[in-house]
């Protein structure tokens, strides 16, 4: 159900969001990736932060009014996920494209 756990998903949103943000930053400051638009590992963070910090947004803003009137929000909550949802697998399928006809092996990034 939508509103069980709404403060784990909130906690899930943020630990990823801050993953992503490092993740960003320490791409930023190395400057290995000469095309950071040919790189699916910028691909695959930029999903994850869209897709995380919209579903905290998510969280934050309609679980509250779920519990107040439910009928009224319900299709408004259905396009907003589904927005989301759709840009994450749109920009993971972009990384795994670029992934397959990439020539060169790009390198690891561990938090």
């Amino acid at each position: 159900k939508l509103t069980d756990y709404p403060y784990t998903r909130a906690v899930e949103g943020l630990i990823l969001v801050s993953a992503a943000i490092v993740l960003f930053l320490r791409i930023i400051t190395e400057s290995e990736i000469r095309s950071l638009v040919k790189s699916p590992v910028v691909w695959i963070n930029s999903a994850v932060f869209l897709y995380f910090s919209g579903n905290l947004f998510f969280n934050a803003i309609f679980i509250p009014l779920i519990k107040v009137d439910p009928m009224a929000v319900k299709n408004l909550l259905v396009s907003i996920f589904t927005f989301f949802n759709g840009g994450f697998y749109i920009l993971l399928s972009v990384a795994f494209l670029l992934t397959r006809f990439s020539k060169t092996k790009s390198k690891t990034y561990f938090l």
